[in-house]
């Protein structure tokens, strides 16, 4: 059988990405690797992550949905947890003048209720405010597209919990995070953005993307 491998899994490929920065993490208990380790342990172990950025629900996951994150301090690590869910669901200056890069590593599955995505997007806006390179470390989408159920997203309707026209369970199953990213004309980067945005996919970063 053959072994999935997601962004995480292909980062010592990568390294140089992160090599003498200090790190901005946004993840949550989804961001593992093919042998089930967090990517904050994977990352904190090689590198200076000097920041954790929480979505919905927290890095660990010990949250409810819909209950505001606070900044916090993650207890394994000791490392600083900014709130990106709650307040202004986006990172201040304080937060982005902590850290060189953000890396973003959170499992999607194109359904239109998960606002990860639309942290993704207030991440990669403020990536491009303060010239900050983000990374994302894409991982593939574990629901197939064969099935569409709902309906889009009306033009003017579009909030934190669907910032994109997906549709309500299924439109974009088959799509993996970084293709919402990637997208043309996708409402989650302009061209700005994209000039400082890379992606570690399956063994690569897409040559179209590179941080300059």
């Amino acid at each position: 059988m053959a072994r999935v491998r997601n962004g995480i899994d292909n980062i010592q490929n990568n390294g140089r990405l992160l090599e003498n920065k200090a790190i901005g993490l946004v993840t949550a208990p989804t961001g593992i690797d093919c042998q089930l380790r967090s990517t904050i342990d994977i990352l904190s172990e090689s590198y200076h992550v000097a920041a954790l950025f929480s979505p919905e629900h927290g890095v660990r996951g010990d949250i409810q949905a819909g209950i505001h994150v606070p900044n916090d301090t993650d207890k394994k690590t000791g490392i600083p947890v900014y709130s990106l869910y709650g307040g202004d669901n986006r990172p201040n200056r304080e937060m982005m003048e902590a850290v060189d890069i953000i890396v973003m590593d959170i499992q999607d599955i194109g359904s239109r209720y998960y606002t990860f995505l639309s942290t993704m997007s207030n991440v990669m806006q403020e990536c491009a405010r303060y010239d900050k390179p983000f990374v994302l470390l894409d991982r593939l989408n574990p629901i197939n597209g064969s099935k569409v159920e709902g309906n889009l997203i009306k033009e003017g309707f579009q909030s934190f919990v669907g910032i994109q026209p997906i549709a309500r369970l299924g439109l974009d199953r088959r799509r993996a995070v970084g293709q919402h990213a990637f997208q043309p004309g996708a409402r989650l980067c302009d061209q700005l953005v994209r000039r400082r945005l890379a992606r570690v996919a399956h063994g690569a970063v897409d040559a179209a993307a590179r941080v300059h």
